[in-house]
C-alpha cells in the first residue's frame, strides 16, 4: 500500500470516529441529565435529614428534661451533637477504663 492508501485509511479512521460523535455527545448529555438529578436529590435529602436531626434532638431534650425532673437528678444522660468516640457508661459512674 502506497503513500494515497495509507491516507485512504486516516481518513476512514477518522470518518468512523466522526460517525460516534454524535452518539458520544447524545450519552454524555444522558450522564450529565442523571449526574444533575442525583445531586438534586442528595441536597433534598440532606435538607430533611437536617429538618428530622433538629426534632429528634427536640424530643430527646424534652424527654431528657423530664426524666431530669421525676428522678431529681439521680439519671444522668447527655445529647452528643457531633458524634462521639465510643460507648460511655455515664449514669453507672463508671468511666470508660473501669468497663
Amino acid at each position: 500500500m502506497g503513500h494515497d492508501g495509507a491516507r485512504i485509511d486516516e481518513i476512514q479512521t477518522i470518518n468512523a470516529q466522526a460517525a460516534l460523535a454524535e452518539s458520544y455527545q447524545a450519552n454524555l448529555q444522558r450522564v450529565r441529565g442523571e449526574l444533575d438529578r442525583v445531586d438534586a436529590s442528595f441536597t433534598r435529602l440532606c435538607a430533611k435529614r437536617r429538618d428530622l436531626v433538629a426534632l429528634q434532638r427536640g424530643a430527646y431534650d424534652q424527654v431528657t428534661k423530664t426524666t431530669f425532673q421525676r428522678f431529681e437528678g439521680r439519671i444522668k444522660a447527655r445529647r452528643v451533637d457531633g458524634g462521639d468516640t465510643g460507648p460511655r457508661m455515664v449514669s453507672s459512674g463508671i468511666s470508660d477504663s473501669e468497663a
